[in-house]
């Protein structure tokens, strides 16, 4: 599978391997599985999470999970949280 991506991105020319990517990552199991995918390539890329603070205590603990996650493998992560539903309501 990791050729195959390597393949994809390759031919679809998405980004070069000196490129420096930022990575949206939810704490869900295709963004942590493309993470790895890119970690295993060799890109070089940050990782970026947004809390909506839509889903209580599963979305902060999404938030703890991924910098746990980008401690444990040495990422940089740009982190952010929104009130949404304040914000809905206000606008």
């Amino acid at each position: 599978m990791i050729t195959q991506v390597k393949e994809y991105i390759n031919k679809q020319k998405l980004f070069l391997e000196e490129d420096k990517l930022i990575l949206a990552i939810s704490g869900g199991s295709d963004s942590i599985c493309l993470m790895h995918v890119l970690l295993d390539l060799g890109f070089r890329f940050d990782l970026a999470h947004c809390n909506f603070k839509l889903r209580a205590k599963e979305s902060d603990s999404d938030e703890v999970f991924v910098k746990k996650l980008a401690k444990k493998h040495g990422l940089k992560l740009h982190c952010k949280s929104f009130s949404t539903k304040e914000y809905a309501n206000q606008n």
